[in-house]
């Protein structure tokens, strides 16, 4: 459970996902906010080629599902 200060702080709504890492000081969870990704936009290139961005996301999403039940077991 995150304190009640850092989700504040941190606009940490219920249902909010998380990018879980591993760094040299322990466990680092950053929080995947509305303000996180507005300011996340337009900072990856896509190529010109390839699958329409709305496919690879629902990949992306389907294999992390995938992924979340087969160690969840």
């Amino acid at each position: 459970m995150v304190p009640a200060r850092l989700r504040r702080q941190f606009d940490i709504k219920q249902g909010t996902r998380a990018a879980v890492m591993a760094t040299p000081e322990g466990i680092l969870l950053k929080p995947m906010t509305s303000a996180a990704i507005k300011h996340g936009r337009g900072i990856l290139k896509r190529a010109g080629r390839g699958k329409p961005l709305v496919q690879e996301w629902a990949e992306q999403r389907n294999e992390e599902k995938r992924l979340e039940d087969r160690y969840a077991k």
